[in-house]
């Protein structure tokens, strides 16, 4: 069996940056989570745990788990 690629095809060239990109969009978020951690650690911003507990929400019902992929 052989598979074929066409680098020119759109489809495949938007896979390609999707790819390309995966690591830093799981990096932003991670660092984003950690940014609304630290707020409502050491500044005591409780109203940023909702906005952080919805983060982890959307996060769950696409199966990603930060801490398993940092």
């Amino acid at each position: 069996m052989e598979i074929k690629i066409n680098i020119e095809d759109p489809e495949f060239s938007r896979y390609l940056k999707l790819f390309a990109k995966s690591n830093d969009m799981i990096l932003c978020l991670w660092d984003f989570d950690q940014a609304l951690r630290n707020k409502i650690k050491y500044n005591g911003e409780e109203d940023l745990q909702k906005a952080r507990d919805l983060l982890h929400e959307y996060l769950n019902e696409y199966s990603i788990f930060l801490d398993d992929l940092c």
